[in-house]
């Protein structure tokens, strides 16, 4: 029971802040939102930050968790055929999440230095691991053998970042469309087939 009224402390909090804003969200507001005593909420939280703490480790999880699933199939020999799925699937579960998604796109950058520095964190790891899988590919020779592992897992994580914005933005995202031309960029680039020659 415990976990259950953290977690509709959590929800409540996350509805909150990605509506009105972190820094103007009050303790008194949570506890209002999720239908508890403002002291029902210090007993799981000291403070309104550890309340969005906890929201954004819950929300790094989630991202860690996508891009990781997603960056696991991008070497495989078949990655043409398999990559507008893989793309659908991770933009599947971000839709799911829109709440912590839109957290984490519109309240987590600049909310805290601590959570600032959590958030670098997240980011450098999520890059080694991407970077790391398009290293082996390119290695099998599925991917280009000159690609920058680095600088194609910055670029994968700014497309999709840009997307998650898109699905938030919108009531009813074309889901597949968006999957469809992610891969088709990934794979072809926006050139026309003769131009590729001198790359």
């Amino acid at each position: 029971m415990s976990n259950d009224r953290r977690e509709q402390i959590l929800k409540a909090a996350a509805h909150l802040f990605a509506r009105q804003g972190y820094h103007v969200t009050t303790v008194s507001d949570i506890a209002k939102e999720a239908q508890v005593a403002q002291g029902t909420v210090y007993l799981y939280f000291e403070s309104k930050k550890a309340v969005f703490e906890a929201l954004v480790d819950e929300t790094l999880d989630l991202f860690k968790s996508v891009l990781s699933w997603g960056s696991a199939h991008i070497s495989a020999p078949d990655v043409a055929e398999r990559l507008p799925g893989i793309f659908r699937r991770v933009l599947g579960l971000l839709a799911e999440n829109r709440i912590l998604v839109r957290l984490m796109l519109t309240e987590v950058r600049g909310a805290d230095p601590q959570i600032e520095a959590k958030l670098l964190a997240f980011y450098k790891d999520v890059v080694a691991r991407i970077a790391e899988q398009l290293r082996r590919g390119a290695e099998r020779g599925v991917l280009r053998a000159n690609l920058n592992p680095e600088l194609a897992a910055h670029s994968l994580i700014a497309v999709m970042e840009r997307m998650a914005a898109l699905i938030i933005s919108e009531e009813e995202p074309d889901l597949d469309s968006m999957a469809d031309e992610i891969a088709r960029l990934q794979l072809c680039g926006i050139l026309a087939q003769p131009a590729l020659a001198r790359f």
